[in-house]
């Protein structure tokens, strides 16, 4: 596979690497989001603050499709985020998937399930509230267990 196809597959997994990080989130992050071997952003949709460490996998990937002034090319070439994952779809669907680039965060959410990852760290992986709000306020959720649920969800998913 190359070209647009394998570069639309590897956008894909990158997404997938990075707990199904959406395409507008991908398309802001610039080589200034890498802080300490994480990628660092606030997510469009709810301003929440994401830290996610970048797997051997991502970083891979985030290497080798480096931009100049986005953090990958695709999107120093593919401004608009919606063009660039409409890309996506219709290479996936030439590929034989028919899906969605936001199937990377059904897929992570998914596998994270089937492994027994507790709900509460799935949801906080996502973004999505976990627990009672109340109790939310006291509690700091541990980066750890997010970090060990995305290794173990990679892993799940490369067969390792």
């Amino acid at each position: 596979l190359e070209g647009k196809d394998a570069e639309c597959r590897d956008m894909f997994m990158l997404s997938f690497y990075l707990i199904g990080i959406n395409m507008i989130d991908l398309a802001g992050l610039t080589p200034s989001s890498i802080v300490d071997g994480r990628i660092v952003y606030r997510r469009a949709k709810t301003g929440k603050l994401y830290s996610i460490r970048i797997e051997p996998e991502a970083g891979k990937l985030i290497y080798e499709y480096s931009g100049s002034h986005h953090l990958l090319r695709c999107f120093d070439r593919y401004p608009a985020h919606a063009d660039f994952a409409a890309l996506v779809s219709r290479s996936l669907r030439r590929l034989g998937f028919d899906i969605t680039p936001y199937w990377a965060r059904y897929s992570w959410a998914t596998y994270a399930a089937e492994l027994d990852i507790p709900k509460d760290t799935i949801s906080e992986a996502l973004g999505h509230q976990h627990g009672s709000k109340i109790t939310g306020v006291y509690i700091k959720f541990s980066q750890d267990k997010i970090d060990a649920a995305n290794r173990r969800v990679i892993n799940y998913l490369l067969g390792v």
